[in-house]
């Protein structure tokens, strides 16, 4: 049963190696990379400071509790 179980775990560890290979070089910072994205920097500025306008106004409304009875 030991065997069985040896031999088991070996091959899990032999798949999961050869599945961790290293199959496309990253060249994610380097000239290689193309930038895919079709937003612009205007488009990324003006989505930031409407999330950042709805965090202040949520931050600034009054929330009021008012008693209740359970």
């Amino acid at each position: 049963m030991k065997k069985i179980l040896l031999m088991m775990m070996f091959l899990v560890v032999i798949f999961a190696i050869i599945g961790c290979s290293k199959t496309e070089d990253n060249k994610f910072g380097t000239y290689e990379f193309e930038n895919k994205t079709s937003q612009t920097l205007s488009d990324v500025q003006d989505k930031i400071s409407f999330y950042q306008e709805k965090v202040e106004s949520l931050y600034l409304t009054d929330i009021s509790y008012e008693e209740t009875d359970f």
